[in-house]
């Protein structure tokens, strides 16, 4: 017998024939040709079915993959984990926190949570509505719900990973099964986040029975190298050397601030950003505290000791680029108390907020570098609005910069970063960055009218957002609030902003100047002179942004809004609330704030 080929889904397939020296007339060849393609077509078929029934019968295993996401850290780590359930395996289901109720939990569902805690220990925005929901005594069914939570936070706030801690009690007290323990991650969160990431894994295998090693090596379909290739080159644990071109004053003299536009040199990186996203910096330590530091402790600066990264380098230089020197941390308190007796340090409790590593000291002392450097945390980068957009700045990043300065105990303080920038580069000097993306965006309906509320440095994403809509013929009504100290000297970008309110591309604008007259005015209290018209608007499916400082200004207008809601749309509190709630649901409600 013969074999003719045959293509078959792109295939190869050879299909068996009589040969040609076989003893059969033409007539019989035909029919027997005929009859084995006929046989050999059902095999096939048979074996494609096959196959088909056992795909179906085993269907890769689900992870759900839910997120809380202020800055968009935690839902960029959420997407990483998704990549990486793939890689092993797995469908994913990718979902905000608020999302939650698309969840089937009348079956068993194997989920991974990742949230922040922003503010006062409260929940991220896309993260309210879940925890509002499980408060409630009947929330449903979560006995067949498993999970592995993951927390992110700031040991320098009270209620550290506060939205994290309260999320895991509750599911557990309403039957939630743990998977492993929750972990709450510091600002420094890589190393924790990538160690609970492992444990996540083997956790979910050992749920499925499965031996973790075995079931790691099975499942891997794409390589590490494969996968990174995926990635953008920078990052966070590997910065763009970016060269720094400017910064200029933007307050006028007189001013009792000082704020800074900075524009970074981004030509030839690779590195491509969308306005509403944010900007990593890492900053070097003032070297005139570095050289204090090092004379209260009694060290030699040249002394060899080992960095943060496990190599060697010089006191002077560890200090300067590796350790955090301005915020007092327990452990960092508790490491020096151990060397009772041959250190004087002020009792925790004594100390203020807005002290330093010097702060410590009663007195000089003699301390063991290395041990200071270990009880040290990582110096950490900071992030910034990006006040630019690539439509009209693709080569370039700005930012807007309050300079941090303020006399306590006798002696300034600096921002680490803020002073850097203002004060401690100079142009063409080169300073790691890397991109941050933001949940912070304009609607995909460019015709959408935007309203922008940003007061102080707060300005930054919209002025980003307004060079956006400028550059777009089709874009929407933009309705800014601006707000500041005084009109004379504290409106940021006031001729830039005039301008574009004569072009058109500012539909309106309201400002208030706090300091411009006997009793000080915010921009919650313009929102309300103008609450007819805004609820208009948002009626209108306008979208509602809001920028700057969380502790005051954020829930200051959030409340406005509120009662703005309530009073021209004719609703109860609860109403309101609901409408709110929705809006933020939905993305017509974001807020960029710190």
């Amino acid at each position: 017998m013969k074999l003719s080929t045959s293509t078959k889904d792109n295939h190869t397939e050879r299909i068996p024939c009589l040969p040609p020296q076989a003893p059969f007339n033409l007539e019989q060849r035909a029919w027997i040709n005929g009859y084995l393609a006929s046989l050999f077509s059902l095999s096939s078929d048979l074996q494609a079915s096959v196959s088909q029934t056992a795909q179906e019968s085993n269907p890769k295993p689900l992870l759900h993959v839910l997120y809380g996401s202020q800055s968009g850290t935690a839902e960029s780590l959420a997407k990483s984990l998704c990549k990486e359930a793939e890689s092993r395996g797995f469908d994913y289901k990718l979902l905000e926190l608020n999302d939650y109720s698309q969840i089937n939990r009348s079956i068993p569902i194997q989920a991974a949570i990742i949230t922040s805690t922003w503010g006062d220990g409260e929940p991220p925005d896309n993260a309210l509505q879940f925890w509002q929901d499980i408060q409630e005594k009947e929330s449903g069914n979560w006995d067949q719900f498993s999970y592995g939570l993951l927390a992110l936070g700031d040991t320098n706030y009270a209620d550290f990973c506060g939205a994290g801690k309260r999320f895991d009690e509750r599911l557990f007290e309403m039957g939630a099964n743990r998977l492993l323990p929750r972990v709450d991650c510091d600002v420094d969160y890589e190393d924790m986040a990538q160690k609970w990431t492992d444990q996540f894994w083997a956790a979910l295998a050992n749920a499925s029975g499965e031996n973790s090693n075995q079931s790691v090596s099975q499942r891997i379909v794409v390589s590490d190298s494969q996968r990174d290739s995926n990635e953008q080159i920078y990052s966070k644990k590997k910065p763009y050397s970016a060269r720094f071109l400017r910064q200029l004053k933007l307050n006028r003299p007189g001013s009792s601030k000082d704020t800074r536009h900075v524009e970074i040199d981004i030509q030839g990186s690779g590195l491509t950003y969308v306005a509403g996203d944010a900007l990593g910096v890492f900053p070097s330590n003032d070297p005139d505290f570095v050289n204090q530091l090092i004379l209260q402790c009694g060290l030699d600066p040249e002394i060899k000791v080992r960095n943060k990264e496990g190599g060697e380098d010089s006191l002077k230089k560890v200090l300067t680029h590796d350790c955090q020197l301005t915020k007092i941390t327990k452990k960092v308190w508790e490491t020096l108390s151990d060397m009772a007796g041959v250190i004087d340090l002020q009792p925790f409790e004594s100390l203020q907020l807005g002290m330093d590593l010097l702060d410590l000291f009663h007195s000089p002392c003699k301390l063991d570098a290395q041990i200071i450097v270990d009880a040290l945390p990582k110096l950490q980068p900071r992030l910034y609005s990006i006040a630019s957009s690539p439509r009209q700045h693709p080569e370039s990043i700005h930012l807007t910069v309050g300079v941090v300065r303020y006399h306590l105990a006798e002696r300034m303080r600096y921002g680490v970063c803020s002073s850097f920038l203002a004060e401690r580069i100079e142009k063409d000097e080169t300073l790691p960055v890397f991109l941050h993306a933001s949940q912070f965006r304009l609607p995909e309906d460019v015709s959408r009218r935007v309203i922008m509320v940003g007061p102080g440095t707060g300005i930054a994403p919209f002025r980003g957002f307004l060079q956006e809509r400028s550059a777009c013929s089709e874009a929407g009504k933009n309705w800014l609030f601006f707000g500041d100290q005084k009109a004379s000297t504290d409106f940021l970008y006031e001729n830039e902003i005039k301008s574009l309110l004569e072009q058109g591309v500012i539909d309106r604008l309201d400002t208030a100047f706090s300091r411009d007259q006997k009793e000080k005015v915010y921009v919650q209290h313009r929102m309300k002179e103008q609450s007819k018209d805004l609820w208009r608007w948002l009626q209108d499916g306008a979208h509602f942004y809001v920028c700057g400082d969380a502790k005051r200004m954020a829930k200051d207008v959030d409340a406005a809004l509120h009662e703005i809601v309530s009073e021209q749309g004719g609703m109860d509190m609860e109403a309101a609330q609901a409408y709110v709630s929705a809006m933020k649901k939905n993305k017509r409600y974001q807020r960029d704030v710190y």
